[in-house]
């Protein structure tokens, strides 16, 4: 077996461009936000009602029936959960046939969401 060496070329800067050329291209960035291009992709949004921590000897002995105790309170608000971050804050509630969550806080402000009226 015979082992090459293999120049690659360096794409963070193109052909006649210098580096300060790149350099502000990458800060500017080259890629502009646009949000509608976003619009139309699904998201798994979990909503997170609490948590318990059992032995594997409680886990493996519950049976139908049974009542497991969260550690958060009846009137602590839910978490929604985007691939692993909480994005948001809210209280369960009933809508039609199915379960609801009414947000109450979004992650990155400071205050908590007014009730449309």
């Amino acid at each position: 077996m015979s082992i090459q060496e293999v120049d690659l070329q360096d794409f963070s800067q193109t052909a006649g461009q210098s580096e300060a050329e790149s350099t502000s291209r990458q800060d500017g960035g080259l890629i502009k936000p646009n949000l509608a291009l976003l619009r139309h992709v699904n998201v798994d949004l979990e909503v997170r009602v609490g948590r318990a921590v059992l032995s594997a000897a409680e886990l493996f002995s519950l049976s139908a029936g049974e009542v497991i105790t969260l550690q958060e309170s009846v009137d602590q608000p839910l978490e929604l959960v985007l691939e692993d971050q909480v994005v948001a804050r809210g209280t369960l509630v009933a809508s039609g046939d199915q379960l609801g969550v009414r947000i109450t806080e979004v992650a990155g402000t400071d205050l908590p969401l007014t009730q449309a009226e």
